[in-house]
């Protein structure tokens, strides 16, 4: 089964779970929000601050994805098609632009639901 660490303050992440949740037909993820108390990313094997800047997912035998490559790890365990065009060159590049402005937009949204 693999892991996906989630930011549960973020939006866009709480929807892609949801989006994620609904695509998992075999239950091939769990989910754990980061934001939980009891969370303790050292009980990964990780640091607070890398888990908190990008998503992360981690398979049974603890093996680490990060950000765009734990989105395609994602893809792959719920069986999206678009995981083996996202290994083509210039579209994995175009893959991590979107991801890399999608962090952007979370640090924002974040930000702006923190203030409501």
């Amino acid at each position: 089964m693999l892991t996906i660490l989630y930011d549960g303050q973020c939006p866009i992440c709480r929807a892609a779970v949801r989006r994620l949740q609904r695509r998992d037909h075999d239950a091939a993820l769990s989910y754990i929000n980061i934001r939980d108390e009891v969370f303790d990313a050292a009980d990964w094997g990780l640091r607070k601050r890398d888990v908190e800047s990008v998503l992360h997912a981690v398979g049974p035998q603890g093996r680490v994805w990060r950000g765009f490559d734990a989105v395609r790890e994602a893809g792959r365990a719920t069986g999206a098609r678009w995981v083996a065009l996202s290994e083509l060159p210039v579209l994995r590049s175009f893959c991590e632009m979107l991801y890399r402005l999608a962090l952007l937009l979370r640090s924002r949204l974040t930000a702006e639901e923190g203030r409501e």
